[in-house]
C-alpha cells in the first residue's frame, strides 16, 4: 500500500508486452491497497499516442500530486 500512485496504460493490441502483465500488476497493487488506475486502450499497439490519455494523466497527477 506504500507504493507510489500508478497510472497504467496498455493497448490491447500490444505485441511487445502482453496486456495481462499490466492487469496482473494492477490487481496486485489494488489488493495491496495502493492507489492505481489501469486504462486499456482498444486497438492500441505498444506505442500509445499521448493524446489518447493526456486528459486522464493530467487529472491523475492533479489528484495524486495535489
Amino acid at each position: 500500500k506504500d507504493a507510489p500512485p500508478m497510472f497504467l496504460v496498455h493497448g490491447d493490441a500490444d505485441v511487445t508486452v502482453p496486456m495481462e502483465e499490466s492487469i496482473i500488476l494492477h490487481k496486485a497493487l489494488t489488493k495491496a491497497g495502493a492507489d492505481t488506475k489501469l486504462r486499456i486502450i482498444e486497438g492500441a499497439p505498444h506505442a500509445i499516442p499521448f493524446e489518447e490519455v493526456h486528459d486522464e494523466v493530467v487529472a491523475f497527477f492533479k489528484r495524486t500530486l495535489g
